[in-house]
Order: structure tokens, then C-alpha cells, then sequence
């Protein structure tokens, strides 16, 4: 008998305008539209997939990482549940997305990434992106520079940061309005950009025995912190793009 599991969505990434067929690896998953009475949503049914209920939410959750990562936007996952033997749309909640696009069909054609490391790299981006979009700037900013810590460590993630920060700054691949409050931030602490962004945003949020620590309820605090997230958010994509060989792009092969 037939089994499904369904989910709604919520965030920025593009979404089809009619149910669509999504095959994603040896998985086929149904997309439900955005409507004014029902969410966005996924469903797979179990039973020929294959996949338990947990795998199912695993199965939803890599699928969206890709979807943030194409689109550098945000999206998570919201209520579900599992069990039935038909797939229907979920009514609208208060946390419910209004997802748009202007094409019918399912707009993304990739596979499952097929590397752990690639994997943890975009489920460890949406997550930041989905914190920065409810404004949780602190953990979006150690989200990112999480990312920068797979595959490399100590030495070998302050000689990447060093070489590729310098080169993002003089490629002008950062927003020059953040830039500018970045590099003044760290010279005004003393301290190189590298280092300002290992001592005053990745240990300054993750610890909070000795100083410098975020305060999550100081308003300027966080605004000072918001500029080196955008810094981080950049340096992320270009260690996912280029030391994790991920693609951008929508359509795959």
C-alpha cells in the first residue's frame, strides 16, 4: 500500500507554479505549488522509493540545500507528516512561504551531490543563509565560516583565508558598503581581516568565556557583525564553488 510523506516549504528559492515531477538521484518526489489556501510543499511516497519516514525529511533536506545553493537564497523546511496512501497539498500556516516562479515545471535538474564534503557544504550554507534571513546574524556568520573549516584546519584554513580574502577584496568581489565597515572594523581591534574574522566573528560567537563576545541582544554588536557576515557569505561560496567543485548552475550536464 501506498505510504507518502509531505512537507511545506518556505523561503526565496524558485518554485513551480503547477504540481511538477522531481527526480532527484533514483528518488521521484512530487512538488506542490503555492497557493492562496495551501503552502509549498514536497511528498515522496516511501514505499517505492524505498526510504523511511526520517529518510524521507533527509531526502527533502539535501534537495533544498541545492535549491538555496543555485539560487543563493533561503529555504528550510516547515511541518509535515507521513502516512496515507495519497499525496495532497497542505493548508496555508502563519510560517507558510509564498514561493514563486514563472515556469511550470520544476526548475532544478541536479543530482545528489555525490561527495560528504559537498553534501555538509550546502546543507551547512542553507542553514546560514535561513539564519541570516530571520536575522539570526550570529550564527549565520559562524555557519559560514564553518564552511571554511572542511578539509582544512590551523595553518592551512589562515593561508586560505589570507590569500583568498586579499583576492575577493582586490577582484572587488565584495560589496563595496560592507568592505569598507569590515576593514575598518578589523583595523580599529588591531588586527589583520583573516585574524578579525577567526577572533571577533568565529570565536566571538561560538564561546562565550573571554572576550570579544557577541551579544546577541546589542544591537550594535550584531550591526558590526553583519558586515563580516557578508564578507564570510562570499568567501563560503567561493571555498563551495572552487576548493569543493560544486556547480552553480540550475541544469547539470
Amino acid at each position: 500500500m501506498a505510504e507518502w510523506c509531505r512537507w511545506g516549504v518556505a523561503g526565496e528559492i524558485a518554485w513551480p507554479r503547477k504540481q511538477a515531477i522531481v527526480e532527484f538521484g533514483n528518488w521521484e518526489l512530487l512538488a506542490f505549488p503555492s497557493t492562496r489556501d495551501h503552502e509549498p510543499s514536497l511528498h515522496i511516497e516511501l514505499t517505492r522509493n524505498k526510504v523511511s519516514a526520517v529518510g524521507a525529511r533527509t531526502i527533502f533536506n539535501r534537495l533544498l540545500s541545492i535549491c538555496s545553493w543555485c539560487d543563493d537564497a533561503p529555504a528550510a523546511l516547515l511541518d509535515g507528516d507521513c502516512g496515507g496512501p495519497d499525496a495532497y497539498p497542505l493548508a496555508r500556516t502563519r510560517r507558510s512561504g509564498h514561493l514563486t516562479s514563472i515556469i511550470d515545471a520544476w526548475p532544478y535538474h541536479r543530482a545528489p551531490l555525490a561527495h560528504p564534503d559537498q553534501r555538509l557544504a550546502v546543507a551547512l550554507y542553507r542553514e546560514a543563509v535561513w539564519l541570516e534571513y530571520i536575522s539570526s546574524i550570529p550564527y549565520a556568520a559562524l555557519g559560514y565560516f564553518k564552511i571554511l573549516e572542511i578539509r582544512q584546519g590551523g595553518a592551512g584554513r589562515k593561508t586560505w583565508l589570507d590569500h583568498h580574502l586579499q583576492q575577493a577584496m582586490e577582484l572587488g568581489e565584495i560589496d563595496d558598503f560592507y568592505l569598507e565597515k569590515f576593514v575598518s572594523a578589523a583595523g580599529e581591534n588591531g588586527l589583520s581581516p583573516a585574524r578579525y574574522l577567526y577572533e571577533n566573528c568565529r570565536l566571538a560567537v561560538a564561546h562565550a568565556a573571554k572576550a570579544p563576545v557577541v551579544d546577541p541582544d546589542d544591537a550594535q554588536s550584531v550591526r558590526d557583525l553583519s558586515a563580516s557576515t557578508q564578507v564570510l557569505r562570499t568567501l563560503a561560496r567561493k571555498y563551495i564553488c572552487v576548493d569543493l567543485d560544486v556547480l552553480e548552475d540550475h541544469w547539470q550536464g
